[in-house]
């Protein structure tokens, strides 16, 4: 588990925070009792238009309209 947690860490500290969040994510029965998983999971959400949303705001709003995640043409 400690590692999974390092693992996850290690990845957000070079600038891979979707990676640490699918690893938590993978791991959430594992991780779950040793820390708050959905606190982790909005701190490594970027922003959405200037404004910081919680994970699961992120993930609803790329679901609805995928496009809007995408530089236009």
């Amino acid at each position: 588990m400690h590692k999974v947690i390092k693992l996850a860490c290690l990845f957000e500290m070079f600038g891979l925070a979707d990676c640490a969040a699918e690893l938590l994510l993978k791991y959430r029965a594992e991780v779950g009792g040793a820390l708050d998983l959905d606190a982790c999971l909005n701190l490594l959400t970027p922003p959405v238009d200037g404004r910081q949303t919680s994970y699961r705001e992120y993930t609803a709003r790329f679901e609805a309209d995928p496009a809007s995640f995408y530089p236009a043409r």
